[in-house]
């Protein structure tokens, strides 16, 4: 069971707190509860009464209407926010959804994680621009310059100084809650063997290819050592594995414009932090960023 969890959720079952609940027995041996690709459990053979649905905007409408919405007898709840689309080959909007299916649609629009500093960067990257400022309720609305600093963005000579500049500010100013954010795992790889040469333990989560199936299939092993509780060793994720996330200091490196960042994908990764971004470059900039104020970060 402890193995089919991880699998599924990529989250260890010792990072979680089981508690009894009153009326309610639940054998994880018991072999009724199984676990389904996308990531839910349903009962095989009893009836689900409720379906909850998290990060709605990454499914079709077909799986809406061929797999979640079939099992649930009684209602299914769905949330998601149509900017966070990052999965090309299945994806839609929560607009569609609630049109589709003729659901009422309820917007959260309260914002208590991404400061005010950082929001004024990031509702400007998802076409059409988002306002992430009016209803934006961190540390009580009161998450604006000075009391939270300006996302930085910095221009180095190579790749190879971005690194050493992410290195430094991590050792001279002793951060943790660090997480370093790559567009691909390719990345990943080449930061975790930075960190490493440099003696500087990491978390990373990454998928390694292991060889052809005898299907003629590609077969990659997932190497998973994230730990949320362990605040001190710098977390390495692509953009797609950051979500749901939530770190102080988030690092954005190789965000050049011929990299060809995904915009949703990029509004995901600056909107992780609660607190400071760093975003570093060495050659162009990429045009995600191009309608951002210049009084609204600090540029080195």
């Amino acid at each position: 069971m402890h193995n089919r969890f991880y699998y599924t959720f990529y989250r260890r079952t010792r990072w979680f707190k089981q508690i009894q609940l009153l009326n309610f027995h639940f054998d994880q041996s018991d072999k009724k509860f199984v676990f389904i690709p996308a990531g839910y459990i349903f009962k095989k053979k009893e009836e689900i009464n409720y379906v909850i649905v998290d990060e709605g905007q990454d499914f079709s409408l077909s799986n809406y209407s061929q797999q979640f919405i079939p099992q649930a007898k009684k209602s299914i709840s769905i949330f998601g926010d149509t900017n966070q689309k990052i999965y090309k080959d299945r994806q839609c909007n929560i607009e569609d959804v609630a049109n589709t299916f003729k659901y009422p649609l309820l917007n959260l629009n309260y914002n208590y994680r991404v400061p005010k500093t950082i929001a004024k960067v990031a509702q400007n990257i998802p076409i059409p621009h988002i306002d992430l400022l009016t209803n934006n309720k961190k540390n009580n609305g009161n998450s604006d310059y000075p009391s939270f600093p300006k996302p930085i963005i910095k221009k180095c000579n190579s790749a190879d100084e971005e690194l050493q500049y992410i290195l430094k500010r991590i050792k001279t100013e002793g951060l943790d809650d660090v997480a370093i954010l790559l567009p691909n795992e390719d990345k990943v790889k080449e930061i975790y063997k930075f960190f490493s040469d440099n003696g500087i333990g990491t978390q990373v989560r990454i998928a390694i290819d292991i060889g052809v199936t005898p299907f003629g299939n590609r077969k990659f092993q997932r190497i998973d050592t994230l730990d949320f509780t362990n605040l001190d060793l710098p977390s390495i994720l692509t953009y797609h594995s950051a979500k749901g996330t939530e770190f102080d200091n988030v690092f954005i490196p190789f965000a050049d414009d011929d990299s060809r960042i995904d915009r949703n994908a990029f509004y995901v990764a600056i909107t992780r932090s609660s607190s400071r971004v760093f975003i570093t470059y060495s050659r162009w900039l990429t045009n995600l960023l191009n309608d951002v104020n210049d009084n609204d970060v600090i540029r080195q």
